[in-house]
């Protein structure tokens, strides 16, 4: 994820292109949370500073990786499957990530 805009060095991508992949699809436009182009899951812009996130997984695996406005990135990977019926469960992948997501991102703010 650092790759992208170059916080650790020669950026993957371009300028242009970073912000067109962080751009709102012009079919969707959006005042808050968006999907970009190129960008499947949800982003936010705070102050010209983006949050953007993705989550997946394959059976018996579940991920979820971050990019906060602050540039600070990070990526879980947990050995479960996110599956709906885990999502009731305390203990299950999605309980587990949401309060991880939540402790991270009140350091930010």
């Amino acid at each position: 994820m650092t790759a992208l805009e170059g916080t650790r060095g020669k950026p993957l991508l371009t300028k242009a292109s970073y912000r067109e992949m962080l751009a709102p699809l012009p079919s969707l436009p959006s005042k808050d949370k968006h999907n970009g182009l190129g960008w499947d899951s949800v982003i936010a812009e705070k102050e010209g500073k983006y949050l953007y996130e993705k989550n997946g997984g394959i059976a018996g695996i579940a991920t979820y990786m971050e990019h906060l406005p602050s540039n600070v990135d990070y990526a879980v990977f947990f050995n479960t499957s996110a599956d709906k019926e885990d999502s009731d469960k305390p203990d299950g992948a999605n309980a587990w990530r949401k309060e991880l997501i939540e402790a991270i991102r009140k350091q930010e703010y």
